[in-house]
């Protein structure tokens, strides 16, 4: 008994799995001469269940079965013609057998890479109001976003512009909180890439790679005005949405990356203003019109910013937007931006970007008074180790700009003699690496005292031997390779 229990479930796995493995076939009904007298249960081609129609169909490893005459999909359907027998006796399966059989009668399936034009244009062009159909909120919104990204690749820009405000819409309205937060983000993203991709179209056309984008003629004022305002269409909406994020923390994360990719698109245009040629003689360089689209982008992503309520993306996000002012050469708007952030320690990262870029733009009082800022930024931090790191980031921006006599006053900002000395030390090695070997020498004799002059003097030489170390290995990397350095007249016998 016990091994007629055991070869019976053995027999029953077995139908159960071929069943199974026959899940993704879809087999043609059975016609009338397929059908025939149903067979017993528990033997021959039963179900091994003991549940059968009558209809003569196979098993189908549920033990429920219809009389329609289909064969086994997983479901409960399968078909007594075209099929052969695998194994024997109680709960034999069945699969179907090779060359014609039941599956002929159905035409293979169309992959994308058998689709003809026209097939590709119909399915496109009913992308939207198949996605339209769907009645639940969050599914039609997931629907129209994928649509939108289809269009964005074929350069769609207006339809998936219009599918994505529609998505926008469906997913306000979602009842779930989780779900329309989700359906919320995915539309966001699919924006931002939108805004970026119309923002990038309406600087480099189609058509121009990188080596002739700068021998390429220009596009005209208007054409790329109409870009850049179809994408901060796009921006403005993602920062709605957003906005309407339940959870705080996504809300603030996603205004933030839309603050970002604005920020962004604003220094693409003022790059571009830059590149053209002035509209009149007057005009030293760069086309205004576009200049004034880049402060707007800029004012625009800060206001965005502002919106937020989280402290964390708030400053990180107008930090983002005060870098990118300072990339695109916009000083004013980067400076209000950097006054806006709320923690001294993001907001001394802005002055300092700032300040580095008018350094490198040789706008040397201007770069002062943006150091003055992030100083007094430092000196506001209340807990003592960011300050301490925070000084020694900007004295390290010092000393790379090369303001020595301000690097060496903002060590006050330190509050113990161990980082002072490391600091000053620092500021000797520079300028003995930049060959101001004398300028060195006069401060440390002049302002410190008598038992740091030795070791900020070595710290010169320090530098002094790296600068020559740097150059001997340029000079050697020049030589060809089968030329070797001439020997020191010293070493000669």
């Amino acid at each position: 008994m016990a091994r007629g229990r055991e070869s019976g479930r053995i027999e029953a796995a077995l139908a159960l799995a071929v069943g199974l493995g026959l899940a993704s076939a879809w087999p043609a009904p059975a016609t009338a001469q397929q059908t025939g007298a149903g067979a017993a249960s528990g033997s021959g081609s039963g179900t091994g269940t003991g549940t059968q129609s009558g209809s003569g169909l196979g098993t189908t490893g549920t033990g429920f079965q219809s009389g329609s005459g289909l064969g086994t999909t997983g479901t409960g359907l399968q078909s007594a013609a075209g099929t052969r027998e695998l194994g024997s006796g109680r709960g034999t399966a069945t699969m179907p057998r090779g060359g014609r059989g039941a599956y002929d009668q159905w035409p293979p399936l169309q992959s994308g890479v058998n689709m003809t034009p026209e097939q590709m244009t119909a399915a496109d062009a009913a992308l939207m109001e198949q996605a339209r159909r769907i009645a639940q909120p969050g599914e039609r919104s997931l629907a129209l976003e994928r649509a939108a990204r289809a269009k964005i690749l074929t350069y769609e820009f207006e339809d998936a512009h219009d599918a994505l405000d529609e998505a926008g819409r469906a997913a306000r309205v979602e009842p779930l909180p989780t779900v329309r937060d989700v359906r919320l983000i995915g539309v966001v993203q699919t924006l931002l890439s939108l805004g970026e991709r119309e923002m990038t179209r309406g600087m480099i056309p189609p058509g121009i790679g990188n080596s002739t984008y700068d021998v390429a003629p220009p596009m005209p004022l208007n054409e790329r005005l109409t870009w850049i305002h179809r994408a901060r269409r796009e921006w403005d909406l993602a920062a709605d949405l957003a906005g309407r994020i339940g959870n705080p923390n996504f809300r603030g994360e996603m205004l933030a990356r839309t603050v970002e990719s604005q920020a962004l698109g604003a220094v693409q245009v003022a790059g571009e203003a830059y590149r053209l040629p002035p509209p009149s003689p007057t005009r030293p360089r760069g086309e205004p019109a576009l200049s004034d689209e880049a402060d707007k982008a800029l004012a625009r992503a800060a206001e965005h910013g502002r919106r937020i309520d989280t402290i964390g993306w708030h400053d990180q996000a107008l930090d983002a937007v005060a870098g990118r002012a300072a990339a695109a050469g916009d000083y004013p708007r980067g400076l209000q931006v950097a006054r806006l952030v709320l923690r001294p320690e993001i907001r001394t990262d802005a002055f300092l970007k700032i300040a580095e870029s008018q350094s490198r733009a040789n706008l040397r009082d201007d770069a002062t008074r943006s150091y003055a800022e992030a100083a007094r930024a430092v000196a506001s931090i209340p807990t003592t180790d960011p300050r301490i790191t925070l000084t020694g980031v900007l004295i390290d921006s010092l000393i790379s700009s090369g303001r020595f006599d301000d690097a060496r006053a903002s060590i006050v900002l330190y509050p113990d003699e161990v980082h002072r000395v490391k600091a000053l030390g620092a500021v000797a090695k520079s300028q003995g690496q930049r060959g101001l070997v004398d300028s060195a020498h006069r401060w440390i004799d002049r302002d410190t005292p008598v038992a740091l002059r030795s070791i900020l003097r070595r710290r010169v030489q320090d530098g002094v031997l790296e600068s020559l170390e740097q150059a001997r290995i340029n000079q050697f990397n020049q030589l060809a390779p089968t030329t070797q350095p001439a020997d020191s007249p010293k070493n000669r016998p």
